[in-house]
């Protein structure tokens, strides 16, 4: 370790301010993005736009992200650091509005890249202090909300009644090559290329509707059997009346169907998530209960 600091110091790099948590902690950085705007720097038709948007360290683990947008055809990425807690302000001007931003965390816990959702332009907004720089530090912190999450990667949410299951070395059903193995598992539930029908698994989809602080995830089954089901379970700090909110996730209608087989081996294309449902026999989706 001590020939590794060294080395870094020799090249103007101090491992103090960030590495050496890494290697030596057990916690990593997660980022959040908010407070996304899209204006013009001036009031005059061919003045170019500029996107913004906040990027906060929710954890207490310096990192790095890379910001990524295609402008002009050329994608081009910016790193930025971020020391715990700390929220910076992201700005990029382009003659027209940016069609996509893209995160790319590094060794965090929102592990894979996602995009950033970028408003229309309203035709009115124009910039206060035009031509803000790429980043810059500013004081934002996340509402703070007294609700209790249970989200499908919380502690709280659980399978019950679903066993894990060998996988073929080749990852389609009723083909065996190759040697068995265990199921590629994320917090428990299985990862497939092409989801099996009566099976619970998790899907990873930053362009759905999914609910997620630092990862927007899916925990689903098509056509289940009634022997498993999810369990969300949290402890209330008090007694009392409270109310009691579901969200079933939806779609993004460009976004590709999920693929699933049934168990009759026979292929079918289709998505449980484009005509989503709770129960239905209640149309709303709060309840209150004590």
């Amino acid at each position: 370790m001590e020939d590794f600091i060294e080395v870094a110091a020799k090249s103007d790099i101090d491992l103090n301010e960030w590495v050496l948590d890494w290697l030596e902690g057990t916690t990593l950085p997660g980022f959040i993005v908010a407070d996304v705007r899209v204006t013009k720097l001036t009031k005059e038709e061919i003045s170019p736009y500029q996107t913004t948007f906040v990027i906060h360290n929710a954890e207490l683990v310096a990192g790095l992200v890379e910001v990524s947008s295609l402008r002009d055809g050329v994608r081009v990425p910016d790193s930025i650091f971020l020391h715990g807690h700390q929220s910076v302000a992201v700005a990029i001007q382009t003659d027209k509005p940016l069609r996509e931003i893209l995160i790319e965390p590094r060794f965090a816990q929102n592990r894979e890249r996602f995009p950033i959702r970028l408003p229309e332009y309203d035709g009115e907004s124009v910039s206060d202090n035009p031509t803000k720089p790429l980043v810059s530090e500013v004081e934002w912190l996340p509402q703070v909300s007294t609700a209790i999450v249970v989200d499908d990667l919380n502690p709280g949410f659980s399978i019950v009644g679903q066993q894990q299951k060998r996988k073929e070395g080749f990852n389609f059903p009723g083909i065996e090559i190759g040697p068995n193995s265990e199921e590629a598992l994320d917090q428990g539930l299985p990862v497939r290329a092409t989801s099996v029908v009566g099976v619970w698994e998790r899907k990873s989809d930053p362009f759905s509707y999914s609910f997620g602080r630092y990862r927007r995830t899916l925990a689903l089954i098509a056509r289940g059997n009634q022997n498993t089901y999810a369990r969300f379970a949290a402890e209330l700090p008090r007694s009392g009346t409270w109310q009691l909110e579901y969200f079933v996730p939806g779609r993004v209608t460009h976004v590709q169907p999920y693929d699933f087989v049934r168990n009759s081996r026979s292929l079918f294309f289709g998505s449980v998530l484009d005509n989503p449902r709770a129960n239905p026999t209640i149309p709303m989706n709060t309840m209150p209960f004590k």
